[in-house]
């Protein structure tokens, strides 16, 4: 969606919106906002960075199963798929965060030093999900198999999800934790 206008104005104005939504439940229904100073700039801080660590997370998951044949066709490190697909997702976030930066601004927040470590903040993020994304991806491969990850076949929270040697909703089997026969 990056690629149309209609898409980069998506992409800012969903989290405004969820932020506006989140404001109204959390801050005027339930009272969340007491004791947070200047809690609109907080609230639209945690949404824009929450929806980039979520959308990163799934797309740093998900892009060696969506190109499995290139990865067959060609020999190249499988490591370079997330990292591209996190180069994208950061182009992206920055976006957002310059959106961020003027929403902060209009709710009165000063600028000060602390707005310096911005890029050591967003390093983190990249750091954290590329870690996330690819234990993910390596907790699939573990318990469904290569073929399955990369098939995109895999369920990995939903393997937390169900109870402790229950059936696999896929698989219809026994089979202990990881598929392999006891």
């Amino acid at each position: 969606y990056s690629d149309s206008l209609l898409g980069r104005v998506w992409q800012v104005v969903t989290p405004i919106l969820n932020a506006g939504i989140y404001y109204v439940i959390f801050g005027v229904l339930l009272g969340t906002k007491r004791g947070i100073d200047n809690y609109p700039a907080f609230l639209i801080a945690g949404v824009f960075a929450f929806n980039y660590m979520q959308t990163a997370i799934t797309a740093s998951e998900a892009c060696i199963p969506r190109n499995e044949k290139l990865i067959q066709a060609f020999r190249f490190p499988k490591l370079v798929l997330p990292l591209a697909t996190a180069w994208q997702q950061v182009q992206q976030y920055l976006v957002s965060l310059a959106v961020l930066a003027i929403a902060v601004l209009l709710t009165g927040e000063p600028v000060t030093a602390m707005w310096l470590l911005l890029p050591v903040v967003v390093l983190l993020q990249v750091v954290a999900e590329q870690g996330i994304g690819l234990g993910e991806r390596a907790a699939a491969e573990d318990h469904f198999g290569a073929t399955a990850a990369a098939a995109g076949d895999s369920d990995v929270h939903g393997r937390w999800a169900r109870p402790v040697g229950g059936r696999h909703p896929r698989r219809g089997d026994d089979q202990p934790e990881g598929g392999h026969a006891r």
